[in-house]
């Protein structure tokens, strides 16, 4: 963990807390594809005060992403760009 940046998540999970809600989906993963690779999913108000470093990814989910059986969950818009196409025809 960095002793010097310390803040910067916690500042950016409040810069992102102004503009969604506080149990917006986000996780992170730690040693992505080596061993010891971790991950944890948890909201937007906990991720402020989870301590990471510079092996870490972290996802900020959109308002739409959730949580399903330990993954974050990003629907794709195919249903309403198919309601669109059959409008067309």
């Amino acid at each position: 963990m960095s002793k010097k940046r310390t803040g910067h998540l916690r500042h950016a999970c409040e810069i992102f807390l102004e503009y969604r809600a506080a149990d917006t989906a986000c996780g992170w993963v730690r040693n992505i594809g080596r061993d010891g690779q971790e991950k944890r999913l948890l909201t937007l108000e906990e991720l402020r005060d989870e301590k990471v470093d510079m092996f870490t990814t972290i996802y900020i989910g959109c308002s739409s992403m959730r949580k399903d059986q330990g993954r974050l969950i990003a629907p794709r818009g195919y249903a309403g760009q198919r309601e669109a196409e059959h409008e067309d025809s």
